[in-house]
């Protein structure tokens, strides 16, 4: 058997057996309080950043807890009933924080900002080509979520003709092609369905599929029975309001069981009352007069605790539409909603998206509008959030972008790498589509985007989704549209940028050195610099100068015969290509102490190392009145030995030693130089 092989069916029968035994935790903690999230800290960074979720009702063994950022579990590091250490997974997406315990989960509120290193600002080179998929399917509204549990996100995407297209993903870090993703898995669903939300809905630790089917007027639920490599499920039907158009999963009630809200004729939320390894759901109840509803969204507007619901509320083309919330009220068990509050957007609202736009901790709304035939501009309208414990209040809203073409959906995500949540939408044109995608630039209490950045896709997209596919740490754009049978699109988002300029840190500006060997040192830039060019002139326009292209570290050395000024820089490489040089650096070079050199040192001598501090390496500098057995030995402040740099017999006179730290991390370290009964021991300070 191949290996390959034997590691899925390893990794089968490791889901079926954590699948067991969560049914049996499910029977032992029935009746038990669910579990809540009350802060996840940080809430933003990198994939394997170590992030501390704090809350009630979880596990002390760490096996026992089902963590998800987004699209793609994490493992538990470590756990108490009040606390989980978890890592940003490859993967993870700008989604909530789930915890499930017990067959019972909870959300943080608002998103997980995944961030990235070296991102840059937003251009029209962020993103690479599209790859198509699918071609002559027509799709809407999708998911992307690990289905299979082999960790890598699969694309989800409602078929028009009564499917949900699965692709199942084989990619692997750092590259998008058509084989991907392994052929598509067409699994039935109702009439026309509209949008797919992937949740763990039966609370085994598994994300299913729930679709809302705009023609039958149904909720379809595909319970997860999928292993890595095999995609499987298991389809129950449920009546919905009038021709469905939107869908969200939540908690509402806070019993643990998320629940669905379906937007359409009417706003319909059904409550869940699934146990183990089944899937059922009360009867839909309509919490609002018939209208026509678009897209929607739940999550904890003002900050009680509570989800509330949020519909984008349409209405015929030249009047105002609205983007409606309702405010959760419910207890456990219990659902209850305030009366709508609507706020005021462009014409027939549609997409909604929500997350903090300017890092006040408030979560934000930014809404689509102009997409009725003849109405323009299209308009994304952002709401800053002013409200708070039970107060939904929105300052006055702004409004980005126009165009001759409207756009069903708007997305956040950072996708620049910055911390700061991006804006992105399809605009469906044709003969040429393309994603909007707008740069955050907000303060606190302000909130601002760039200009819109365009990046070309195929005609007239309706649905986008954003997640990091490829496993490298940085979101994707994935596009489909409906009418036009163009299957659906993905978008890289790692067409690197241009390195930062290199930090000089050694010779210091205008330093006088001796003729001799010096170091030349220098900070790396961007973590993904491969490649240094280093260059020495003797003026200031780099007239007569010294190339160096060949450097992989952050160090050289030249020996310098004769005295002069001099000045140097450094640009760095990554796989952009060249970036721009630091700021060049002038020094001077006088001629050594001809004495010291022609004598033999009187006494034994240890010289403070130069660089210092340094990063990574430096050169230390001792004298020898007279032959002997020399060991220069390194040591962290603990006292243990990090490294041996001489070690043997040497002759009378002055010597240097190149002391490579690239293998330690940073902080305060000592060199101790032993030459018979002579002992003497410096500090030095190692920087990162």
């Amino acid at each position: 058997m191949k290996v390959s092989s034997m590691r899925v069916l390893l990794m089968s029968a490791a889901i079926i057996l954590s699948r067991s035994l969560r049914a049996q935790e499910t029977d032992e903690f029935a009746g038990a309080l669910p579990p809540s999230i009350t802060s996840v800290s940080p809430y933003s960074g990198h994939v394997g950043t170590a992030v501390m979720i704090r809350g009630t009702g979880f596990s002390a063994v760490p096996s026992l807890n089902v963590v998800y950022f987004g699209a793609v579990k994490t493992s538990v590091v470590s756990a108490t009933d009040t606390s989980l250490s978890v890592t940003v997974p490859p993967g993870a997406s700008a989604d909530p924080v789930t915890v499930t315990v017990g067959g019972l989960t909870t959300s943080s509120r608002g998103p997980f900002v995944v961030t990235f290193p070296d991102g840059g600002d937003i251009t029209a080179s962020l993103f690479a080509p599209q790859v198509d998929f699918a071609p002559g399917d027509h799709y809407l509204w999708g998911a992307i979520a690990d289905l299979d549990g082999d960790g890598k996100p699969e694309i989800s995407q409602p078929n028009r003709e009564g499917y949900v297209s699965i692709f199942r993903n084989t990619s692997t870090p750092g590259s998008i092609t058509t084989s991907s993703f392994a052929g598509k898995v067409d699994v039935s669903v109702g009439s026309r369905p509209y949008t797919v939300v992937a949740s763990d809905l039966d609370g085994d630790g598994i994300l299913d599929l729930a679709v809302d089917n705009n023609s039958s007027a149904t909720m379809t639920v595909l319970r997860n029975t999928s292993t890595p490599g095999s995609l499987s499920f298991n389809r129950q039907d449920f009546s919905a309001s009038s021709f469905p158009v939107g869908m969200a999963i939540r908690d509402l009630d806070l019993d643990g069981k998320p629940d669905i809200v379906v937007a359409g004729s009417h706003v319909t939320y059904f409550r869940n009352t699934s146990g183990a390894s089944t899937i059922s759901f009360l009867s839909g109840v309509n919490i609002d007069t018939a209208g026509n509803f678009a897209h929607v969204a739940i999550e904890d507007i003002d900050a009680d605790g509570k989800a509330d619901i949020l519909v984008a509320k349409r209405v015929d083309p030249g009047q105002v539409g609205s983007l409606s919330i309702y405010r959760n009220l419910s207890v456990p068990g219990v659902m209850q909603f305030a009366l709508n509050l609507d706020f005021a957007t462009g014409d027939y609202p549609e997409g909604i998206a929500v997350g903090d736009l300017d890092g006040d901790g408030s979560l934000d709304v930014a809404v689509t509008s102009g997409n009725a035939a003849g109405v323009r501009p299209k308009l994304i309208s952002v709401f800053r959030n002013t409200g708070s414990g039970g107060n939904i209040a929105f300052a006055p809203r702004l409004d980005f972008g126009s165009a001759d073409s409207g756009s069903w959906v708007v997305k956040l995500a950072d996708l620049n790498g910055d911390g700061k949540l991006d804006m992105a939408a399809p605009v469906d044109g044709v003969p040429q589509g393309t994603v909007s995608v707008y740069q955050n630039q907000s303060t606190v209490g302000v909130i601002s985007f760039g200009p819109k950045v365009d990046f070309p896709t195929g005609i007239g997209p309706y649905g986008l989704l954003i997640g990091d596919l490829d496993l490298d740490g940085r979101p994707d754009l994935v596009t489909a549209t409906q009418y036009w049978g163009t299957g659906t699109s993905v978008l890289r988002n790692g067409v690197e940028q241009l390195p930062a300029a290199p930090a000089l840190l050694f010779p210091a500006p205008d330093a006088q050195l001796t003729s001799g060997l010096v170091p030349f040192v220098w900070s790396r830039g961007s973590s993904n610099t491969f490649l240094f060019w280093h260059e020495l002139a003797t003026d200031s326009l780099f007239t007569f100068r010294r190339v160096d292209s060949t450097l992989t570290d952050t160090m050289t050395t030249f020996t310098f015969s004769s005295p002069g000024t001099y000045w140097w820089k450094v640009k760095g490489k990554n796989r952009a290509g060249w970036g721009p040089f630091s700021a060049q650096r002038k020094f001077t070079v006088t001629t050594t102490d001809i004495t010291e050199e022609r004598e033999l040192p009187r006494l034994f001598t240890l010289s403070q190392n130069y660089p210092n501090p340094f990063n990574p390496s430096t050169i230390i500098r001792y004298g020898l009145p007279h032959r002997a057995y020399v060991t220069m030995t390194v040591f962290n402040t603990l006292g243990q030995r990090m490294e041996t740099l001489v070690k043997g017999d040497q002759e009378a006179g002055y010597h240097e030693v190149l002391f490579d730290a690239s293998s330690l991390s940073a902080g305060t370290y000592f060199y101790r130089l032993q030459a018979g009964q002579f002992v003497q021991t410096k500090r030095l300070l190692l920087l990162r």
